[in-house]
């Protein structure tokens, strides 16, 4: 385990994650809890809008497959409601388009799926270690 991933999981943190697949939803909910984050699943972008927890998310993992989920509009909800932490979209398709656009909302990272969940928990760990 690297320093940072020793030093972000000294106290619990909260991830958010939004993902409009079941199966895939409940995989990143074990591989991050078994990585030391407790997780709070969302199948709906709007039960994460709703949740009056949110407020103890650290890190925002959101799916952006349309219709399904739209992880752009989720953060951009989020940011009104002044939710200032860092946030990972998870597409299905790569587009530069895509990518300037879920960074102009305020995504740090863009991964493209399928994805190696060491990657995923690499970028966790990077942006929770700096808040």
């Amino acid at each position: 385990m690297t320093e940072i991933s020793t030093q972000a999981r000294r106290i619990p943190t909260h991830i958010l994650l939004a993902h409009s697949d079941a199966v895939a939803r409940r995989t990143l909910h074990l591989v991050l809890a078994a990585s030391g984050y407790q997780v709070k699943a969302y199948a709906l972008e709007g039960a994460v809008s709703r949740d009056p927890g949110i407020s103890e998310g650290s890190c925002l993992i959101a799916e952006h497959r349309r219709p399904h989920m739209d992880g752009i509009a989720l953060l951009l909800d989020l940011r009104a409601r002044l939710w200032r932490r860092p946030a990972i979209l998870l597409a299905a398709e790569r587009s530069d388009d895509l990518k300037a656009e879920a960074n102009a909302a305020g995504y740090a990272h863009v991964l493209q799926q399928p994805f190696a969940h060491h990657v995923l928990l690499g970028m966790v760990d990077s942006l929770v270690a700096v808040g």
